[in-house]
């Protein structure tokens, strides 16, 4: 987490966006779809995409969450300019203290969201992206605990 942090303090640079595209780009040297995806995103992407880039089935969803997984700090880096971008889009995608308290009252029960939810079936991925972040008296971290049947 003290990683993700650090990272998170790190001014973007196009050169950080470069690295990551071509440390990608020779991962997949062999394979044209993924060839094509990464100059898509190269020539596409906007911050306001890093979560639909990062729920995708894509280059970007496969390779950064292996380094999360594997918590490889050098892939970790080198990944550095979508993760400050994820975590700055997810920073707004907080919830207000109203409709905290609303579901707090409503546990156990359903409960319908027209917004994103960013899952992961690994506790320590998803506490990456909530330490240090900060509630406020209008705002609320939240970290949901889902159960299938």
């Amino acid at each position: 987490q003290m990683f993700i942090d650090v990272l998170k303090k790190l001014p973007q640079m196009d050169q950080a966006k470069k690295d990551m595209l071509d440390k990608c780009e020779d991962y997949y040297r062999f394979t044209t779809r993924e060839l094509i995806e990464i100059e898509q995103f190269r020539t596409n992407y906007t911050i306001h995409e890093a979560i639909r880039w990062f729920t995708l089935d894509s280059f970007v969803n496969r390779l950064l969450n292996r380094a999360l997984r594997t918590e490889n700090i050098s892939n970790l880096y080198i990944f550095r300019f979508f993760i400050i971008d994820l975590c700055k889009q997810l920073k707004y995608e907080m919830m207000f203290t109203n409709e905290f308290n609303e579901l707090k009252e409503n546990i156990g029960n359903l409960i319908a969201t027209n917004g994103f939810l960013s899952t992961s079936r690994l506790l320590t991925v998803a506490m990456q992206f909530i330490l240090g972040a900060t509630d406020t008296d209008e705002i609320k971290v939240v970290l949901f605990e889902i159960e299938v049947n």
